[in-house]
């Protein structure tokens, strides 16, 4: 019985100094992974200005997420807010807003490792290679 106790105790403790050091590697690499897309702007044939849209961007035609930033106990947390637009096609690349998105800065540009949703926990990609080098 002696050896029994020993034996649950130090794969209890296992456990728990496992999931201390590990603990945040494992949750940020099951997280969604995204990376942040440039804000590009294009001027339309009517004069106008219209913000363009990376088609790995667009979400079931219609959503937008951008990343809302906050500080947690040892790390910032990024969760998604969803935003519907509305667009219309511009090349095989891009999307061009027909609606309004003056309160749009940010948006993704990819999700990777998991599907978007409002409230979602994501990891941003900080120094990948994303839209920003295009432009």
């Amino acid at each position: 019985m002696k050896k029994a106790v020993v034996v649950i105790t130090v794969l209890f403790w296992a456990v728990i100094i496992f999931f201390t050091v590990m603990g945040e590697t494992i949750f940020f690499d099951w997280c969604p992974q995204v990376t942040m897309a440039s804000s590009v702007y294009t001027r339309l044939e009517d004069g106008t200005e219209a913000k363009l849209i990376p088609k790995t961007g667009l979400f079931e035609g219609k959503y937008v997420y951008t990343v809302n930033r906050m500080p947690g106990f040892s790390a910032e947390i990024c969760t998604l807010e969803r935003h519907e637009v509305t667009v219309e096609e511009y090349n095989d690349d891009f999307y061009v807003a027909t609606s309004d998105m003056s309160g749009i800065s940010r948006i993704i540009g990819l999700c990777e490792n998991g599907e978007p949703g409002d409230g979602v926990r994501v990891n941003v990609k900080e120094g990948s290679v994303g839209f920003d080098a295009y432009w």
